[in-house]
């Protein structure tokens, strides 16, 4: 999944641009605005006016393709919310995904609310888990969604999380390891996907898994580090109690691989052990050369990286 990191003054300062056609904000220095006026050459500076930016042809037809949905349901939910809406905000679409994953998780959320740096683990991953220690704001605006006064001291006993993203009528079953797929649901529900959060050891809601979900293909999208693999491993042999085989998600290549030691990265390979200490017969042979090319070379494929649909179809498993 590519993200823009634009932050809310930039949606706001874009959509403007798209409805009255420029801008006084101060938004070039973002290297995706500098991509629009330097190598897309859809809006420029108005002669004359060093801070003000138009829109040049084609930028109205380029907004509505990639910027207008994200708008619309960022602002609709802040409006709902009753969060404030000003280019004050420095929230960016990581906050925003996870803010509207939050509010429509509500209940669960607060019924096994954890301490504030597992949290932040758990729905801001991508920023580490003491992003909100260090970001009170960011947890004012938690508050206010949970309805709740802070965070516990101490993780509560049964920290079995259910966060899925329904379809009435799914193709396919997938199985996430990360919530990132599943901070961004419409995408699911328009290809007939459904998404389980199974991470860490959120792996036992799988045991109660309906007979009818049985009959669907279902698969695990993981990051390619030990610890995803090992869960696949403990996912498999959970299934394969109940008759059912699942596949993992094979990325294309080691393209897309970083250094094992990524910063807020734990999961480390054993290389004193075979193939890292994985049961190797529960891997097929595309995906043991994977990860015998990963350990050799001492990198990871972070889930938030490989695009779930084109994943999907590269593994042959739907067409877009």
């Amino acid at each position: 999944m590519k993200h823009r990191n634009l932050k809310w003054p930039h949606l706001k300062a874009l959509h403007e641009l798209y409805e009255n056609e420029s801008t006084n904000a101060r938004i070039l220095e973002h290297p995706f605005v500098k991509n629009l006026k330097e190598d897309k050459r859809l809006i420029a500076l108005k002669p004359g006016i060093t801070r003000t930016l138009v829109a040049k042809p084609g930028y109205r037809a380029y907004y509505e393709q990639h910027l207008h949905n994200s708008y619309l349901r960022y602002y609709q939910f802040l409006t709902q919310h009753h969060l404030d809406l000003s280019a004050r905000q420095q929230f960016d679409e990581f906050d925003l995904d996870a803010f509207i994953f939050i509010a429509d998780n509500k209940e669960e959320l607060r019924e096994r609310l954890s301490t504030i740096r597992h949290f932040s683990s758990l729905v801001f991953r991508e920023k580490g888990s003491k992003f909100l220690e260090k970001h009170p704001g960011i947890c004012k605006i938690i508050y206010q969604l949970l309805e709740v006064q802070g965070f516990p001291d101490q993780d509560p006993k049964n920290n079995q999380w259910r966060f899925v993203v329904d379809h009435p009528n799914p193709r396919i079953i997938v199985l996430c390891e990360n919530l990132a797929n599943l901070k961004r649901p419409w995408i699911a529900r328009e290809h007939q996907l459904e998404l389980w959060y199974v991470g860490g050891n959120n792996t036992t809601i799988l045991e109660q898994i309906g007979a009818d979900k049985l009959t669907l293909s279902i698969v695990y999208c993981c990051d390619w580090d030990l610890a995803g693999l090992r869960i696949y491993c403990r996912i498999k042999q959970i299934f394969s109690s109940k008759g059912k085989s699942i596949s993992i998600l094979l990325p294309p290549d080691v393209g897309d691989a970083i250094p094992i030691s990524s910063q807020d990265h734990n999961s480390l390979w054993l290389p004193e052990l075979p193939l890292s200490g994985l049961d190797a017969d529960v891997f097929t042979a595309s995906e043991l050369s994977l990860i015998t090319q990963l350990i050799a070379r001492n990198k990871w494929i972070e889930e938030e990286s490989q695009d779930l649909l084109s994943l999907l179809q590269k593994n042959g498993l739907i067409t877009i």
